[in-house]
């Protein structure tokens, strides 16, 4: 399963190979899979694997733009944060990874997937999903109001993802 070679050795168990080294498991319950185990470090550099396209926004930290993957051809979102940002001021190191954790971890139809990571030597770049139709507060001033219905839904979603 999956992209690394595996084997199940009938005497001795499962072996399941993690970052480059063979680590022996005792047994299948002692396997854990969660939403970490998907997400990867990129291999090579984010343009040897991406076609980077439009940028969606730019801020302080970095920027957002959209990308499509060289193999797949499937539409991703690449968030690119400036390391000399994230260095100083509010923002340290450590904070920023956590918040990478915790993305990685996350699975929820309504919080953004991460799928890869990548770093070159001034950006950290993060591969997510691209989840097109813009931002609810462009929808808001585009339509000058929401019926409840609407905005029951959007609530829902919102809740739910906090939940």
């Amino acid at each position: 399963m999956g992209c690394h070679p595996s084997y199940h050795d009938h005497n001795s168990g499962i072996v399941q190979l993690q970052k480059q080294k063979c680590t022996r498991i005792g047994s299948v319950q002692a396997l854990k899979i969660d939403a970490t185990s998907f997400v990867s470090p990129g291999i090579g550099s984010l343009l040897d694997n991406y076609i980077l396209e439009e940028t969606l926004f730019t801020g302080v930290y970095g920027m957002v733009r959209k990308a499509v993957n060289k193999t797949t051809q499937l539409i991703r979102a690449i968030k690119s944060f400036k390391k000399s940002i994230i260095f100083q001021g509010d923002m340290n190191i450590n904070k920023f990874f956590q918040k990478i954790e915790v993305l990685k971890q996350t699975d929820h139809p309504n919080i953004v997937k991460v799928f890869e990571f990548y770093e070159d030597a001034k950006h950290y770049h993060l591969v997510t999903e691209y989840i097109g139709g813009g931002e609810l507060l462009d929808y808001i001033l585009k339509n000058n109001s929401l019926s409840e219905c609407t905005a029951a839904h959007f609530i829902r979603q919102l809740l739910s993802a906090v939940a």
